[in-house]
């Protein structure tokens, strides 16, 4: 949910994936080797970056 949530407030994803075909099982990739960014990882531990929330609050709550 909070992943989603992510998405919503305007943050990407920074992990790819892809199918392989000769395992048959998705394969993700973690961009910036952050993997408790919240965006890049979906496990419990994963956590929202600062600076995640001060782009929250300077878009929608108007603070520098």
């Amino acid at each position: 949910f909070t992943h989603e949530l992510g998405h919503v407030l305007g943050f990407k994803d920074c992990y790819v994936e892809f199918f392989n075909p000769r395992k048959s099982n998705l394969i993700y990739y973690t961009l910036d080797g952050n993997q408790s960014n919240l965006m890049c990882e979906i496990t419990k531990e994963a956590i929202v970056p600062f600076s995640y929330k001060q782009q929250v609050l300077k878009t929608y709550c108007q603070v520098e």
